[in-house]
């Protein structure tokens, strides 16, 4: 694929002794956007990082470097911990928080390209953002045509990022497998916890059997409630896992993203909510001692003295009655929305699964550890 777009204010420039991009440094202090796509960058000195640092805290700082070294695959320990030492040392000089508050920080480990601008000054050529490059023979030209910056910022790098992993990539991948292997065990512990809501284990001659509970009011509005947010906060990591699915390397490959098993998890939510709107619903408002009060008020004038304890037996009694009745209605519902818990566990699994299977050393920054 080729991006290219015409020039109407461009001027030519070579240098030696001294950086190219010159006039773009200049104008760092008055940007409110800086974008910087390199090759390398200084690995002893530190003056054009520092130049950023003296931004406005406003100013938005974007940042795509390739590693010199990098390679997708490693012939032997020695370049694999040359590779390692140099990933180490990008890692800690373009750390966003020793750069600036809103810095975004990329690695594109297929990039040799070179621009440095501002939102009014381009600079595009051989420099890359590095002290050394004063050391060289550059050329290139310098632009302030603010179309052509205009479609830089918004088609070029926008481009090269898709093909990029954020600084920050190999932190979210061992999150993200960790968050997903812990949605395994929640989703069955989700289970277990309403399994025994809505069943009660009991010992029939040694044997131990679950029996539907009618009798056992233990279900909550609240927990139902708590029940959709973590269903709700799995969907999200879902969508955030799948950025990860969506990345050109893998895309590239003919890999799925997960849109389909994200579209399967908001069914899942979509069949709970409703579940939750029947039976299951008037079961967990159900409150015995609001039945007992109001069947006590309404025989206040016999329920006193000796017939007290006549009137509040009957007044359990019809409580238990009532309960039994919701329970009854509710448990074709109760037995679905087990299964739709189980469906979600299913869902995990098979994310990890997908996750596991992925070719991450494409997309790790540090790709020499497994």
């Amino acid at each position: 694929m080729i991006k290219s777009t015409k020039i109407e204010n461009a001027e030519f420039v070579m240098s030696k002794d001294e950086l190219t991009y010159a006039e773009v440094i200049e104008d760092f202090e008055e940007a409110s956007s800086i974008h910087i796509l390199t090759y390398n960058i200084s690995k002893d000195k530190s003056d054009l990082l520092k130049a950023l640092k003296k931004c406005d805290e406003d100013t938005e700082i974007c940042i795509v470097s390739n590693i010199p070294g990098r390679w997708e695959k490693y012939f032997g320990e020695y370049y694999k911990s040359k590779a390692r030492k140099n990933i180490s040392l990008y890692k800690s000089k373009l750390s966003p928080a020793k750069i600036a508050e809103k810095a975004e920080v990329y690695f594109c480990f297929s990039n040799h390209a070179k621009i440095i601008m501002t939102n009014n000054i381009a600079y595009i050529g051989s420099s890359n953002f590095s002290e050394e490059s004063a050391d060289n023979f550059e050329s290139g030209f310098i632009s302030r045509d603010a179309e052509f910056i205009e479609f830089l910022e918004e088609e070029i790098f926008p481009w090269i990022i898709e093909s990029s992993s954020e600084y920050k990539t190999d932190e979210e991948i061992l999150f993200f497998e960790v968050a997903i292997r812990k949605s395994i065990a929640m989703f069955g512990e989700m289970y277990e916890e309403y399994l025994q809501t809505f069943y009660l284990l009991a010992d029939h001659r040694g044997i131990e059997r679950w029996y539907y509970n009618t009798t056992d009011p233990t279900l909550s509005v609240k927990e139902m409630e708590k029940t959709e947010e973590i269903c709700n906060q799995y969907v999200d990591l879902l969508k955030n896992v799948n950025k990860i699915f969506n990345m050109r390397a893998f895309s590239e490959e003919g890999i799925d993203n997960l849109d389909d098993v994200i579209e399967k998890a908001e069914n899942i939510i979509g069949n709970i909510k409703t579940l939750f709107g029947g039976n299951i619903e008037e079961l967990a408002k159900y409150d015995g001692q609001d039945i007992i009060d109001e069947y006590i008020n309404e025989h206040y004038a016999d329920a006193y003295d000796e017939n007290l304890e006549y009137y509040v037996d009957k007044a359990m009694d019809i409580a238990n009655e009532t309960f039994a009745e919701l329970a009854n209605d509710a448990q074709e519902e109760a037995d679905d929305l087990l299964e739709e818990i189980k469906n979600f566990g299913e869902v995990s699994k098979k994310v990890l699964i997908l996750f596991k299977k992925l070719p991450l050393e494409k997309i790790k920054i540090d790709n020499t550890r497994k």
